[in-house]
């Protein structure tokens, strides 16, 4: 009977040790694998860190310290698209105004072509005149004539 409990204690003795030896090869499996999702986030918090460091121009900033960088670099963004978009409607504003005095040029264009006309018109009415100096008994009709037609001229602007 000794010889049998000899037995069982030795098997029981080799079954906790087996139980301990399979917790233990458990408890490294699971340090391993939490280990490795360490290693796993450290590296791609390192990337996040340097990407921000270098998006902020602050090659000291530390982890603590990213997600106040990162609210102040989406501060400035908001504040450049809308200087962006303000300056978009400037442009856009200025546009539709040259496009408006663009018009106003032509409409101008066309008066002072036809202003030139009339003036070359009046010119070569005051050149006939000058040829021709009429009858000279009545030089007071022709300073009239003279008269009105540099009067003429100026009511025109010229």
């Amino acid at each position: 009977m000794i010889a049998y409990l000899k037995s069982a204690v030795g098997i029981a003795t080799m079954l906790v040790i087996a139980a301990l030896l399979a917790w233990g090869l458990r408890v490294d499996h699971l340090r391993a694998y939490w280990h490795d999702k360490y290693d796993v986030i450290s590296d791609q918090a390192g990337k996040v860190l340097d990407s921000v460091r270098i998006a902020s121009d602050n090659p000291d900033l530390e982890w603590e310290d990213t997600a106040t960088q990162i609210d102040q670099l989406d501060a400035s963004l908001t504040q450049w698209k809308g200087t962006a978009q303000t300056q978009s409607q400037m442009i856009d504003e200025l546009g539709r105004d040259t496009e408006r005095l663009r018009a106003e040029n032509a409409e101008l264009a066309a008066k002072v072509a036809v202003l030139n006309r009339k003036r070359a018109e009046l010119i070569r009415r005051l050149d006939e005149d000058a040829m021709d100096p009429g009858d000279r008994a009545d030089c007071w009709a022709q300073i009239r004539e003279a008269e009105d037609a540099l009067n003429q001229l100026y009511k025109e602007g010229f």
